[in-house]
């Protein structure tokens, strides 16, 4: 996590919104990690600027397609209350960049229930040997949810994803591929997500 900075209330939290995602098999929108505000009243996705990035390691020298997934998985008419604040799960645009260059910048989904249209950024990575890419994950303040959401990636895909609908594949689901490392309460420790 970028920002805020990690602390005793702002930590990256990684879980799926609620049980729907399990049931119904929208698995990939309804899994993920963000920043995270448990503190002071709230306890919900950071809404002021929440930033992370993403570290790859392991590549090959060369060129390499990069998908990420992005989707808010509250309901569309979610709001929180915090300090007289109201905030609504209408999410920021995402700005993504590669070893500190912006490559693209993207509409996340709020609440999307098929994981073959979650939103997404398709960019190509230069890799060097040896040296790990980092992909950063920036809100664009644009929305009431300036915040980033990370549901899933893909490395090396055959082609944008939006080419390749209906999915044949699915894509590696954020929690059941990383674990998230927190700040606060369980500092350290690395835990699984969902069930």
């Amino acid at each position: 996590m970028t920002s805020p900075p990690g602390d005793a209330e702002h930590y990256l939290k990684c879980q799926y919104a609620n049980k729907d995602g399990q049931t119904y098999n929208f698995k990939l929108s309804y899994d993920g990690i963000w920043p995270h505000w448990k503190g002071s009243g709230a306890d919900m996705p950071y809404p002021k600027a929440g930033a992370m990035r993403l570290t790859v390691s392991g590549l090959a020298a060369g060129p390499h397609n990069i998908v990420t997934y992005h989707n808010c998985p509250w309901s569309a008419t979610k709001t929180w209350t915090v300090e007289g604040t109201t905030y609504t799960s209408a999410t920021s645009d995402c700005q993504v960049s590669v070893d500190g260059v912006h490559v693209t910048t993207i509409t996340p989904t709020v609440d999307n229930r098929n994981d073959a249209t979650c939103g997404y950024a398709y960019f190509t990575v230069n890799a060097v040997a040896d040296k790990p890419v980092v992909i950063g994950f920036t809100p664009a303040h644009n929305q009431s949810m300036d915040n980033v959401f990370l549901n899933g990636f893909e490395i090396d895909v055959p082609g944008e994803p939006s080419a390749m609908r209906p999915r044949r594949c699915r894509p590696t689901a954020i929690c059941t591929s990383l674990r998230a490392r927190r700040s606060g309460p369980g500092a350290g420790v690395e835990r699984p997500c969902g069930p």
